[in-house]
């Protein structure tokens, strides 16, 4: 019997899934001012990527994305999505389904972390046996898509003919860390965490791509390292190169030996706290729950065996390997994937 990966509860099995990180061509440009504040000098603005995760489920054939990231002809967005888009400056030029090419038909299950444009896609092209599964309390709040509800964020056509499953969290008594979380497949090689705040129905994913070791797909928790990664444990060299990543990473470990220059350009001097927090003008207890979900995100982030990597990374396709390639092997000598990534985010800070 194995032992559970320290202070999470993730409960010991054998079974695993590959997963590949998808990059969905999906590109959005956004002020970093209406996601996170304070401003912090030479990052002004989101240049995000939008990944999508292939989950390959070995003991049942089961081939399952997490997230399709923005559909090609953004035109054809639901009014409302199409409304709050325009704020944006949004860029895709393939839907997944013509990523993945004759194998979209071999897709079984399509799961939406949350509502949002940049994670729904467009899943009218896959076949009718793919289930589309969502969050608890998904339909209530969006369904029935555009054009039957003029007002909906999604539309008829993304669930039209398909089974739609919405996961149930309050079935059973299983929390990861400190997140409420369902078994997907039933044998601990799959969760999905519940992770209120962002948005009605907000999930993310945790894979078991080794019997010890996992990769977090955090959706929308966060959108930028700078919401979950303090000064704390920054290693840095005597001199250092800010647009190499050879050098912010270089003895990356995380040991008492805090980066002093982070230190003077944190908002709130703090070595604890993260540089950026969610902006909240309106008071909003939503908000604020998002920020109490982050914080439950810091624990899997500190755990040497999870490897988190949200699905607006805008550093991880420089260390990652992509699709058709697999990201199981993230760990192994020579890789240490989550090792090169960690402080990557630190570039976007201008240090004088």
């Amino acid at each position: 019997m194995g032992v559970p990966t320290p202070g999470l509860s993730i409960p010991d099995s054998r079974s695993t899934v590959s997963v590949s990180v998808i990059d969905s061509t999906s590109k959005i440009i956004a002020k970093t001012g209406i996601v996170v504040q304070p401003h912090i000098q030479g990052h002004d603005e989101f240049n995000c990527p939008c990944y999508s995760f292939l989950i390959t489920h070995p003991a049942s054939g089961r081939k399952v994305l997490f997230d399709l990231g923005i559909r090609k002809d953004p035109e054809n967005f639901a009014p409302r999505t199409r409304s709050f888009a325009s704020a944006m400056t949004i860029i895709s030029e393939r839907n997944v389904a013509d990523i993945l090419g004759k194998n979209a038909s071999t897709i079984t299950d399509i799961i939406w972390s949350h509502h949002h444009f940049d994670h729904i896609g467009d899943p009218s092209q896959f076949p009718p046996s793919t289930k589309l599964v969502v969050g608890q309390g998904f339909k209530d709040e969006f369904f029935p898509g555009y054009p039957a509800r003029e007002d909906s964020w999604i539309l008829e056509s993304d669930y039209a003919g398909r089974e739609v499953q919405e996961i149930d969290f309050n079935a059973s008594d299983l929390k990861l860390g400190q997140y409420s979380a369902f078994d997907y497949f039933g044998d601990g090689s799959f969760y999905l965490l519940d992770c209120p705040g962002h948005t009605v129905a907000h999930m993310m994913g945790l894979a078991r791509t080794r019997p010890t070791s996992f990769v977090l797909m955090a959706a929308d928790c966060c959108h930028h390292g700078g919401e979950i990664r303090p000064t704390q444990f920054v290693p840095l060299p005597e001199s250092i190169d800010f647009n190499s990543p050879r050098d912010l990473t270089r003895g990356a470990r995380r040991a008492p030996c805090p980066g002093q220059l982070f230190v003077d350009v944190h908002p709130k001097r703090s070595r604890t706290e993260p540089f950026y927090e969610l902006i909240n003008p309106r008071d909003l207890d939503t908000v604020r729950e998002a920020t109490r979900s982050q914080r439950k995100l810091d624990e899997f982030d500190a755990n040497d065996d999870v490897f988190v990597l949200s699905a607006h990374d805008s550093d991880a396709a420089e260390v990652i390997d992509l699709y058709p390639a697999t990201i199981d092997d993230w760990k192994d000598p020579g890789k240490d994937w989550k090792k090169k990534l960690h402080w990557l985010f630190l570039r976007d800070f201008q240090v004088e």
